[in-house]
């Protein structure tokens, strides 16, 4: 393979990440748990609501670690054309190839006129799922 001849293309990606969080939060827990706290982390697996909204999935305040990564598959999305860049996200039609019409109804749902991000979303993953 020629690591000079480069091509920038729009891929979708389904990876698998095995992480650990370390951070602290405060929960309210049995006055039984407190005296033997080797009970603790059963406990605290049995009753997530507590503390999952805490945890800081995104790893901006440095409580993540991961600790594997791994692509599980890869898969080419149609080219967008050029009035379509992929910094607004890669979208075609049965054919797999961004149009006007594509791009106009790209325009319109990123704006919230008639539409909204969630369409988005739905719209751009069936189009990536259809393409052969």
């Amino acid at each position: 393979m020629d690591e000079d001849d480069r091509k920038t293309v729009a891929v979708e990606l389904t990876v698998t990440e095995t992480v650990n969080y370390t951070f602290p939060v405060t929960v309210e827990i049995p006055g039984a748990i407190a005296e033997s706290p080797e009970d603790l982390a059963g406990y605290l697996e049995d009753h997530e609501d507590q503390w999952l909204d805490e945890l800081p999935i995104d790893g901006s305040v440095g409580y993540l670690t991961i600790t594997e990564r791994s692509v599980d598959e890869a898969k080419l999305l149609p080219e967008p054309s050029e009035s379509f860049t992929t910094a607004t996200a890669p979208y075609g039609d049965e054919d797999g190839e961004a149009d006007e019409k594509d791009c106009a109804r790209h325009d319109e749902l990123r704006s919230g006129d008639g539409g909204d991000a969630l369409a988005l979303t739905e719209e751009l993953v069936a189009a990536a799922r259809d393409d052969p």
